[in-house]
């Protein structure tokens, strides 16, 4: 028998994790910022066909940004960096005092609370700077007794308080109506409703020392009451009233004036050192009609009404 040859050729057989077997591709989306997020439709790749910019998970909004992939920490930017399409609430100003908490606001519920805000007294940080009342309100730096959330408008000068007396000397020593407002002790008595009571009953004899510390409404007023202590018709009764202007050069007139503000009787003084007297007197035998309340009123008419324009004013209530 005859030998025959035969001419074989042999062909490799294909891997199991050749790309022929679709079960062995997986997806791959572009990824240009190098964050591990792609974008695009993705594209079904061999292992071996995988380049450096090829990763398997989608979602990057932005894949120009390496900040910017699902998952991203927020930043007070006003960008969507985590790609959930919608913009950090830290950036919006909910109270609408021109400061969101990516700006510094503590309490963007709250549009008293701002960083720079002024504090107030109530236990809260209203400037947003770490700390209550920062600005020592609640201190009494003087040790004065008061502190700012007490009304101290100058807690580094111990002479100036709430419950110091206005000196007249351009400072608001008692911090209430600006400076040398309270020169007169009896303020506020700028008002007949504001009027100083100095006492009631006969023999009352009273000296005030005053001053017109108020330039747009000067005057003082003050009130007395006339009353019968024995509960008997008064056999007599008097008011007199001495008024002395100090060393200024200040024109006043002092008024005496019934409970329903009707001038009974009333005179002026020119300064320096003039004096002014009004005297009420009803005879014997009056009736209870002259009891009651009088109205005291000392105006200024010429000169410059300030805490150095001073006076006293006598005032003697007798039966």
């Amino acid at each position: 028998m005859a030998l025959r040859s035969f001419l074989v050729l042999l062909f490799p057989m294909p891997a199991l994790t050749s790309c022929f077997l679709p079960d062995c591709q997986a997806v791959y989306y572009d990824d240009d910022d190098g964050d591990g997020f792609g974008v695009g439709q993705g594209v079904p790749k061999c292992p071996a066909a995988v380049d450096r910019n090829d990763v398997m998970v989608s979602g990057d909004c932005d894949d120009q940004d390496p900040n910017t992939f699902p998952g991203a920490p927020e930043t007070c930017d006003g960008i969507d960096r985590d790609c959930d399409g919608e913009l950090p609430l830290d950036v919006v100003d909910f109270d609408a005092d021109g400061f969101s908490v990516c700006d510094g606001d503590c309490n963007d519920a709250d549009p008293m609370v701002f960083p720079g805000a002024r504090e107030r007294c109530n236990a809260i940080d209203d400037d947003c700077d770490g700390a209550i009342e920062s600005d020592l309100l609640a201190l009494d730096q003087d040790d004065d007794g008061f502190t700012g959330c007490d009304g101290d408008c100058e807690d580094t000068n111990p002479l100036v308080n709430p419950g110091a007396k206005d000196l007249c000397n351009g400072i608001d020593d008692d911090c209430r109506d600006g400076a040398d407002s309270l020169l007169d002790v009896f303020e506020p008595n700028d008002s007949a409703r504001e009027a100083v009571f100095l006492g009631s009953g006969s023999a009352l004899s009273e000296v005030v020392m005053g001053a017109f510390s108020s330039v747009d409404d000067p005057a003082d007023w003050f009130e007395v009451e006339a009353v019968d202590k024995e509960n008997v018709f008064l056999q007599f009764f008097a008011i007199d009233l001495v008024l002395e202007i100090q060393e200024s050069d200040l024109e006043a007139r002092v008024s005496l004036l019934d409970e329903a503000g009707q001038v009974l009787a009333s005179d002026e003084a020119q300064g320096p050192y003039g004096v002014a007297f009004v005297s009420l007197e009803a005879p014997i035998g009056t009736d209870e009609a002259y009891t009651g309340i009088y109205r005291i009123e000392v105006t200024p008419l010429g000169g410059a009404p300030n805490c150095e324009a001073r006076y006293t004013l006598l005032v003697d209530v007798s039966d």
